[in-house]
């Protein structure tokens, strides 16, 4: 008796677990190779609603695990790894907003998404606007635009607290060497710096309220 007794707690606890991973979905990472020839990463986790992120300048899929956890319940989230980022290659070629738009659209094709709700995040709303003008709006049923920047150059008469909202630094100098060689290690390690003052803390519970149903 004992032992059918521990038979049903154990069945309780496998269909339990079972939920979970139905709930969460089980994180994926996946290849492909771009029409010119790069292989790029991206990753998926959840279920649901597909939801693709553009990630911004400098950024790649690991940067939105608060995001995936908060909405993966939810969503089944994809999110690419732009070239010369994450665990994507890193080619001496393409890396201008165009082309990236263009690998979003490939990953796209290649995830076999129909629909899908876009969230930009910082540089990664112009390769929406640029995804938008090259490939149109039809799949998309929202669009969510997050923390882009105003600009990338600051002006001499804005204070320091200025400068580090709307560039994601205070230093004016930082500014230029992080988008003046992108290729060099040291630049890779400010712009992440930098990535990280504009992705702040409560980006994951601002797109929770923007995607609950």
């Amino acid at each position: 008796m004992k032992f059918g007794k521990g038979l049903f707690v154990l069945a309780i606890f496998l269909v339990a677990i079972a939920n979970t991973f139905a709930q969460t979905g089980k994180e994926e990472h996946r290849y492909f190779t771009t029409s010119d020839g790069v292989r790029l990463h991206y990753r998926v986790s959840g279920t649901g609603q597909p939801l693709v992120i553009f990630p911004g300048y400098g950024q790649d899929a690991s940067k939105f695990t608060n995001v995936y956890r908060a909405l993966e319940k939810q969503f089944t989230i994809y999110c690419l790894d732009y070239r010369w980022l994450g665990l994507s290659e890193s080619p001496a070629y393409g890396y201008h907003i165009e082309r990236l738009a263009k690998d979003a659209q490939e990953m796209i094709t290649h995830a076999k998404i129909e629909k899908f709700n876009l969230f930009g995040h910082s540089m990664g709303n112009a390769v929406a606007w640029c995804y938008f003008s090259l490939f149109g709006q039809d799949k998309v049923i929202k669009y969510i635009l997050g923390d882009e920047a105003p600009c990338l150059v600051s002006d001499p008469f804005w204070s320091d607290t200025e400068v580090e909202t709307y560039t994601g630094s205070s230093q004016r100098r930082e500014l230029f060497k992080a988008f003046r060689s992108p290729a060099k290690p040291e630049n890779m390690t400010l712009r992440q710096d930098m990535m990280g003052r504009l992705l702040n803390d409560h980006l994951a519970g601002i797109g929770a309220m923007l995607f609950h149903p």
